[in-house]
């Protein structure tokens, strides 16, 4: 007797909720957003609604956007109250502002203006419709479609040139930017560097090889081969690409270019073109260094001038051989100071070139001194 008021219950139960879905479900949202490419904040209110019923509804309508690799919610957005009769409506931003928006994220979504472009990245876009009752707000139908941001120039390799052949082992890698750069809330790029194996394209390259050089969260649009890198051999074929993310989100990726060591930058000695990069404290690693010394150093507090003391190798707690005042800009700095007019330098020894900038921090770079070959 109990089980068959049991059943009685649950059937009951099922059967009113049947009807309470066949209501909701006569009121449909289908959203009308492209599926990828250049999208703006107030598109995510195209959209079609339908009512398929004789009775018409205020309803009030929900938008919330989560990115897929993270599973964060970048945006919500709740509507005006609508009123929707029967048959189809088409919607646009005028039809539903104004839009109460919250954001999640705010390290995503820097650009907040009801028109603003929507970052770069892999979205979920889901749709709630709420139907205004005399009691309360019921949702309608739920309705959740992909949408990729993606913009509208990818990054493009400026240099070096496609099918080049270089006359340095330690080039400098250059690229323009992805636009709009408004898409882009924190921008930065990984570089790759592979071997083109014989026989092979530079695409499949890329796809298939090791790298030889792998770089991420760059913020410039350079990178500089560094000398402790593996050296590139003459005759070689290389092949590379930069790939733009925003923040840990994939944005776009360049083509892939290929160059060639010339067969006699060898004799180019000492990789006249490199330029090692200045740091805090000793790795035990020298360069070599021909006329002039060719070094990177990141001014990050905005000096303007950087004082430059030369020390033989081991005697850094006595008097420099020599000192140069160097105009330094905020930022990644590509410096050429001409030393060889100086005789104080002797060929083939090691030398510690010192820095201290304004925050008392000291920065070194080790070489030895090979004068130009006349």
């Amino acid at each position: 007797m109990m089980r068959t008021q049991l059943k009685r219950q649950i059937i009951s139960i099922l059967f009113f909720a049947g009807i309470a879905l066949f209501a909701h479900a006569q009121v449909m949202i289908t959203p009308q957003i492209p599926p990828t490419g250049l999208i703006k904040k107030d598109q995510l209110w195209n959209m079609v609604i339908v009512n398929n019923s004789e009775t018409a509804y205020d309803i009030q309508l929900q938008v919330s956007m989560m990115d897929m690799k993270t599973g964060e919610k970048v945006l919500t957005g709740a509507s005006r109250l609508i009123s929707i009769n029967k048959g189809a409506r088409q919607l646009q931003m005028n039809d539903v502002s104004p839009v109460q928006y919250n954001y999640g994220s705010a390290a995503v979504l820097t650009d907040r203006a009801s028109n603003g472009m929507l970052p770069v990245g892999s979205y979920q876009v889901c749709y709630t419709i709420i139907e205004q009752t005399t009691k309360n707000s019921l949702p309608a139908t739920d309705e959740c479609i992909p949408v990729e941001v993606a913009p509208l120039s990818p990054p493009l390799l400026n240099a070096p040139a496609d099918n080049d052949t270089i006359a340095t082992r330690s080039p400098l890698f250059q690229w323009i930017p992805p636009a709009p750069l408004s898409m882009f809330s924190n921008l930065n790029y990984e570089f790759v560097l592979v071997e083109v194996a014989k026989g092979q394209n530079v695409n499949d390259a890329i796809q298939k090889n090791t790298p030889i050089y792998y770089q991420s969260a760059i913020r410039n649009m350079f990178l500089a081969y560094p000398s402790s890198g593996k050296a590139l051999e003459q005759g070689k074929i290389y092949a590379w690409q930069v790939i733009a993310k925003n923040g840990n989100s994939y944005a776009e990726k360049t083509e892939s270019w290929a160059f060639t060591v010339k067969k006699d930058s060898i004799k180019i000695i000492l990789d006249y073109e490199a330029y090692p990069a200045m740091s805090q404290g000793s790795n035990g690693t020298y360069y070599s260094c021909q006329g002039k010394i060719k070094f990177s150093y990141k001014n990050e507090i905005n000096d303007s001038t950087l004082q430059v003391q030369f020390y033989k190798k081991g005697h850094e707690d006595a008097a420099p051989v020599f000192s140069k005042a160097i105009k330094v800009q905020r930022g990644q700095n590509y410096i050429d100071a001409d030393i060889k007019e100086h005789r104080v330098f002797l060929e083939g020894e090691i030398y510690t070139m010192e820095a201290v900038n304004s925050k008392k921090e000291k920065w070194t770079l080790v070489f030895k001194y090979e004068p130009v070959k006349e």
